[in-house]
């Protein structure tokens, strides 16, 4: 240490050059307004690497605090954006650019190669804090949940159809918590799992929205129906028979001697009448649901 200057004369003014203003001060910034610009030809080597562990030291504990602080008051209001953004960081380069004054001396910071292991506390603060606040298992619960409400063929038609424009509108949490559901039948217990799994959920939005969105493309994907040699066939994952019977009919006209195949990878939903006369109607399906009371009438004169 110089004789010229103490440690308690030079710990206020680096103390001041981290916290003082919004993005704190560069080492050389420092260094200059302690010794002026000439400090590398006037300043031993002694000095400047203590000024420089103090400037360190002191620029690691603001970013501790404010990053930490930072984190927890993300987590804690539960901001999707923000996990799904920290997530995909893996350096403290870009770390808090929502934050500028923690991202302006972690600059600094990294900067004078002095980060150390500081993006390895953060993450592990981050897992902490996020598996307290936020754990992943609640909404990978909600999704299981809603795909077995799907599956059950317990959905009405009109739920379905709600759900089908919740998704293709975006697929936002706090839209899905508000639908109620009216149409839900009295047996149908799945509507209540997946109300009270959705409840849970404690973020603003979906952290995870690719893997809700990826699961519910393969629900609502578009069923086919196609005509070929005498067969029309009908395929999907649940249909429901009253959105095709006007095709089925206007195809059977054309051809008396058409056979209906319906193919259904969870549920077949008779909700209409069904009077395809002197018809071969096939229905291969996981489940086959008739809702309320309906009169399939397939006879003839003969048959095939």
């Amino acid at each position: 240490m110089s004789p010229d200057y103490t440690e308690e004369s030079l710990q206020l003014p680096i103390t001041e050059a981290v916290y003082a203003s919004n993005t704190g001060s560069s080492m050389d910034t420092l260094l200059q307004q302690l010794f002026g610009a000439d400090y590398d030809n006037n300043v031993s080597n002694t000095l400047k690497n203590y000024v420089r562990r103090c400037y360190i030291n002191q620029l690691k504990g603001f970013i501790r605090y404010f990053g930490k602080k930072h984190i927890y008051e993300q987590l804690k209001a539960g901001s999707a954006a923000f996990i799904q953004r920290f997530e995909e960081q893996e350096t403290l380069n870009n770390l808090f650019n929502d934050v500028t004054r923690v991202q302006c001396r972690i600059n600094h910071l990294l900067k004078e190669e002095s980060e150390g292991s500081l993006f390895i506390e953060f993450s592990r603060y981050f897992t902490r804090l996020r598996n307290h606040f936020v754990p992943l298992q609640i909404e990978e619960t909600f999704r299981l949940t809603l795909a077995e409400w799907l599956q059950s063929g317990e959905m009405t038609k009109t739920i379905r159809n709600e759900i089908n424009t919740w998704f293709t509108n975006g697929s936002q949490l706090n839209q899905f918590k508000q639908m109620n559901f009216a149409t839900a039948t009295k047996r149908d217990s799945y509507k209540a799992k997946v109300m009270k799994a959705v409840q849970r959920i404690k973020t603003n939005e979906f952290v995870q929205p690719d893997h809700l969105k990826n699961i519910l493309k393969k629900f609502f994907a578009p069923a086919a129906m196609n005509n070929n040699n005498g067969k029309l066939r009908l395929s999907g994952r649940t249909i429901f028979v009253s959105d095709w019977i006007e095709k089925i009919v206007q195809q059977r006209e054309k051809n008396s001697d058409l056979d209906v195949e319906i193919y259904t990878a969870d549920c077949c939903g008779i909700d209409c009448d069904i009077n395809l006369y002197g018809i071969n109607l096939v229905i291969s399906s996981n489940k086959v649901y008739v809702w309320n009371r309906h009169l399939i009438n397939l006879s003839g004169l003969g048959y095939k």
